[in-house]
């Protein structure tokens, strides 16, 4: 059995990792670090472990895994340290600041022949890991678009357990803790990102509210837009060139179409096809749930987390690939600094949202693209 150390006892860990942890068989929780004395006290004693203020000492108690969930611009150096203590690594969403520090990171991996991978949840709802297979699988045939899309405003700084102090020091401020995941799920189809060109939305005193990113690769383009002025929503449409899924992970559904012909009679049965979809997943999810919350180790308040980290598990035991490439987490690094340097332009211009193609930052050669 894996024996499992977490640093970090905020929400993430708490309403993620914690029940994970507690649902897998094959784990175990060894240890909970926190410089929050009472924080890290609490978790330990609901949980029966060990609890340590000093990650440092933590991590030389020496588990097989280290969770790192704490702020983004404490992963770098808190991840090299249970490396080289010997400890398989999964760092919370984004992975790191900057792309130096992911490249830090990915070496020490490397060097020391322990496992690195990052938390890109969303990647592992149910709906979104049956698209991809298919993906994989060649069902979408060449994938020519991707879109993604969160809206809504971030969550409160008032829910119990919820400190979002910290995002005035990370990647877009207060909304750059939901930033990473539009930007993973559309940078994972995607080799190179090096390009992207990138708007954002401010309010009068800087604040960003928002923003949109294009990035190209060939004849693929893809599109995230993040925005606090919409409804809550969190979706993905992926199109190929034999099929198409809009992936709600808002609601936790997908419908896929793959109807070429678009006569009114296809685009009808695609609406009839669409329903169905949405009725028969609506139902699994309901059964689902049912059955799930009333069995020990439930995975519904996490099922992101859940799949990932089962996965990360299972590559750590079989000595596979991880679940996700530390190569991944990278590329999403990449695109926030875009956004981040995007931002600063702005503001020190005074503007809101650029208003020429020529005021958005990104190389001479990378192409406006509006999708």
């Amino acid at each position: 059995m894996l024996k499992i150390g977490v640093i970090g006892c905020g929400y993430a860990s708490k309403n993620y990792h914690f029940p994970v942890i507690e649902a897998i068989d094959e784990v175990e929780l060894a240890w909970v670090a926190d410089v929050d004395a009472d924080s890290a006290r609490t978790i330990g004693s609901k949980y029966g472990v060990e609890w340590y203020t000093d990650p440092e000492t933590a991590v030389e108690a020496t588990p097989d895994v280290v969770h790192v969930n704490t702020p983004p611009f404490t992963h770098a150096d808190l991840t090299v340290s249970a490396l080289r203590a010997g400890a398989h690594v999964l760092v919370e969403k984004p992975m790191a600041m900057t792309e130096g520090e992911c490249e830090s990171m990915i070496s020490v991996a490397e060097e020391t022949g322990q496992k690195l991978s990052v938390v890109h949840n969303n990647l592992f709802f149910d709906p979104m890991e049956e698209v991809l297979d298919d993906v994989y699988a060649g069902e979408y045939g060449t994938i020519h678009s991707v879109r993604s899309f969160i809206g809504g405003a971030p969550n409160p700084d008032d829910i119990p357990g919820k400190d979002r102090s910290w995002v005035d020091e990370s990647h877009g401020g207060p909304i750059g803790d939901r930033l990473p995941h539009p930007t993973y799920l559309v940078t994972h189809f995607f080799d190179d990102v090096s390009d992207p060109c990138v708007n954002v939305d401010l309010t009068d005193d800087g604040t960003l509210m928002g923003a949109s990113v294009q990035v190209a690769d060939g004849d693929r383009f893809g599109s995230i837009h993040v925005t606090e002025r919409a409804l809550p929503g969190k979706s993905i449409i992926i199109t190929g060139s034999e099929k198409m899924a809009v992936v709600d992970l808002f609601n936790y559904s997908a419908v896929t179409y793959d109807t070429l012909d678009r006569s009114p009679f296809s685009m009808v049965l695609d609406n009839f096809g669409a329903a169905g979809q949405l009725t028969k997943g609506t139902v699994e999810n309901a059964i689902d749930y049912a059955r799930d919350v009333t069995s020990e180790g439930s995975k519904y308040p996490a099922p992101g987390h859940y799949n990932l980290i089962r996965r990360f598990v299972a590559s750590i035991e079989s000595d596979t690939p991880v679940p996700i490439d530390p190569s991944e987490g990278v590329k999403v690094v990449r695109v926030l600094d875009q956004i981040d340097r995007q931002a600063r332009a702005q503001s020190e211009t005074g503007q809101r949202a650029a208003d020429e193609p020529s005021q958005l930052l990104h190389t001479a050669t990378a192409p406006q693209i509006v999708l």
